[in-house]
Order: C-alpha cells, then sequence, then structure tokens
C-alpha cells in the first residue's frame, strides 16, 4: 500500500479504482475532499498512474492490491486501510467482470468467476467495512449495479444475475444500517465508454444506441459524478434505492415492452 496519509480528510475505498468507471470515480471523491484509497488486483501502473492524477490535482490516496472476491485478502486489505489512514467513511464496490457467453455454451468456471467477483466481492467488502461504519454511525455504501441487472441482455445470464443479486443484497442491507445512520444503494450504469467498450463491435454499438433514448453511451465521468453526490452528505436522506444511469434505456423498455437482446 503506498500515498500519502491525510488525518483530516475522510477515507474513500474503492474496489477496481484503477480503470474506467472506477479511475472516474478516484478522481470524482478525491476532488471532493475524500482521501481515496484506489484498489486493484493486477493492474499496478494504471493503479499507481490513478494516484499520480489524484495527487496532480491537489488530492491524497494511496493504492491497495487485493482481491476482493477472496474473502480473507479483503479482511486484511481493509484492516491496513483503516489502520493506516483511518475508519472507511465511503465504500464503492466497483470491481466487476463479465464472461459473455449464450447459456447453453457457459462454463461452470464463467459462471463462478463472475458470482466471485461482481457478488462475492461486494459481501466482503461491505462485510469488513460495516463495523466499523456502525459504530461511527456514519457511512455510505454505494454498489455499482449495472443497467443489465435491471433489463437484463441474451447472453448474460451470469453477469445479469449477478447484477440483479447486487440489487437485492443492497436494498437488504440498507434496512439493517439505515438505524445506525449508514446508507447504503446501487448506481447502475448503463452502456458507458470504458475500456471494455473497446471489444464491443461497430454492429453492437450501433444496436445499443438504438435502445437508449439519449442515443448515446456515457461517459465515465457522468457515472462518477453521480456518485460522488451519493456519497455527499446532500443525498443524506437516500438510501436503499437504485439510481440507474443509461440514459434512458432501462425505462423505456420496462415501459414499453421493448426487452430486445442487444
Amino acid at each position: 500500500m503506498t500515498g500519502q496519509a491525510e488525518s483530516k480528510r475522510p477515507v474513500a475505498l474503492v474496489t477496481g479504482g484503477s480503470r474506467g468507471i472506477g479511475r472516474a470515480t478516484s478522481l470524482e471523491l478525491a476532488q471532493r475532499g475524500y482521501f481515496v484509497v484506489v484498489n486493484y488486483v493486477s493492474h499496478a501502473e494504471s493503479a499507481e498512474s490513478t494516484l499520480a492524477e489524484i495527487m496532480r490535482r491537489g488530492g491524497q490516496g494511496a493504492i491497495a492490491q487485493a482481491d476482493v472476491s477472496d474473502y480473507d485478502a479483503t479482511q486484511s486489505c481493509v484492516q491496513r486501510i483503516q489502520k493506516e489512514h483511518g475508519p472507511i467513511k465511503v465504500l464503492v464496490n466497483n470491481a466487476g467482470i463479465t464472461r459473455d457467453g449464450m447459456f447453453m455454451m457457459m462454463t461452470e468456471k464463467s459462471w463462478t468467476r463472475v458470482m466471485q467477483v461482481n457478488l462475492d466481492a461486494v459481501f466482503n467488502c461491505c462485510k469488513a467495512v460495516s463495523r466499523t461504519m456502525v459504530a461511527k454511525r456514519q457511512g455510505v455504501i454505494i454498489n455499482i449495479g449495472s443497467g443489465s441487472g435491471i433489463s437484463p441482455r441474451a447472453g448474460q445470464v451470469n453477469y445479469s444475475t449477478s447484477k440483479s443479486a447486487v440489487i437485492g443484497f443492497t436494498r437488504s442491507l440498507a434496512r439493517e444500517l439505515a438505524p445506525h445512520h449508514v446508507r447504503a444503494l446501487v448506481v447502475a450504469p448503463g452502456f458507458t465508454r470504458t475500456e471494455m467498450a473497446d471489444a464491443v463491435s461497430p454492429s453492437a454499438i450501433a444496436e445499443s444506441l438504438r435502445l437508449i433514448p439519449m442515443g448515446r453511451w456515457g461517459q465515465p465521468e457522468e457515472i462518477a459524478k453521480v456518485i460522488g453526490f451519493m456519497a455527499s452528505d446532500d443525498a443524506g436522506f437516500i438510501t436503499g434505492t437504485t439510481v440507474v444511469v443509461d440514459g434512458g434505456r432501462a425505462g423505456a423498455e420496462q415501459d414499453y415492452g421493448l426487452l430486445t437482446p442487444s
């Protein structure tokens, strides 16, 4: 774990915080005055780059390597963070993967790994921070869902299931934590211009745009700004809900029954 501690700044942990939405969120929270711990599992250079950008902008932070799908590794990582930098006030569970494929061809490994990273990691991280948050009677947990957890797409049985489960997990957790002044909610992005978009074919992109009323994909910074607001005291009366940031896609499909595979 590297970085310079700043005890006066509240601590935020962003899992998978080195790239894409995670990177944008790390930068947004740092701009809002948080000491941001950028978690990564294998992309050390990206994590170091993100931390360098945080500091270049006048922020403070650190990087922390840990596979948050591993329960013991997560507990150890969070313990180190809180010992070195102070109690975690904001947790953003952003780490996630896809292993898309039609169900009849989906392997058990593809199913299990998506569940480990997208769902088990949420449990692991929430378990690691919730006791301290309850003791301090403050804290915000923001779990990153997906439009695919609301409007599922063909070829994503594993991914859609994991993200739907995150919504149910968060709603139940929010009810337990609310009496202790700890909030939990989901931010669910739609199609977003991250590194994963580079693997999408032009035809698939064109089809996705047809399904989005606003006619474009979102930018990571747009998702990050919503996360930043939800982490702030201005959103202090919001918990147990899912905030969808998808250019209107999920709402249009639910309203008009346009559950067309994309």
